[in-house]
């Protein structure tokens, strides 16, 4: 996870993305990550923007999935609140099945580091987003109150 103070992860936290990172899409599902061969849309010219270009997704990319979890968030207090809590929990326990399948299908894929440095990356933030959800949704506060 990036700190959340980097100008990159403040911006996508609040929808503004910069076009150079239009490939930001095909890392935010477990399909994208599974797939080496996707490659990068607009891929950098160089070694060094190829590396600078990777280091920047990870900010924007956990900056656009802070955002994608509190908006769900705010979708799941809605559905709690209209479902009741006995029916919201139920869904609730199908999508963290369904997070656990995924970190089980995609922690099983194993990036060599250096031949595939971008993907290794955005693999390691998918997997961290994963863990994330899934505590997240164990501990969501409007089950509490």
């Amino acid at each position: 996870m990036v700190p959340e103070t980097s100008p990159l992860y403040q911006k996508a936290l609040h929808g503004i993305i910069s076009p150079e990172f239009s490939d930001l899409g095909q890392w935010t599902t477990e399909l994208s990550v599974l797939h080496v061969d996707m490659g990068l849309t607009n891929p950098p010219t160089s070694p060094m923007q190829y590396y600078l270009h990777t280091r920047s997704l990870g900010p924007v990319f956990d900056g656009t999935r802070m955002r994608e979890e509190c908006e769900r968030d705010a979708e799941r207090h809605l559905e709690f609140e209209s479902k009741g809590s006995e029916a919201a929990l139920e869904v609730l326990q199908t999508e963290v099945l369904g997070l656990l399948n995924d970190f089980e299908r995609v922690s099983a894929v194993h990036y060599h580091r250096y031949v595939y440095a971008h993907e290794y990356t955005m693999w390691e933030h998918y997997i961290a987003w994963l863990v994330r959800t899934i505590h997240r949704l164990y501990h969501l506060e409007f089950l509490t109150t």
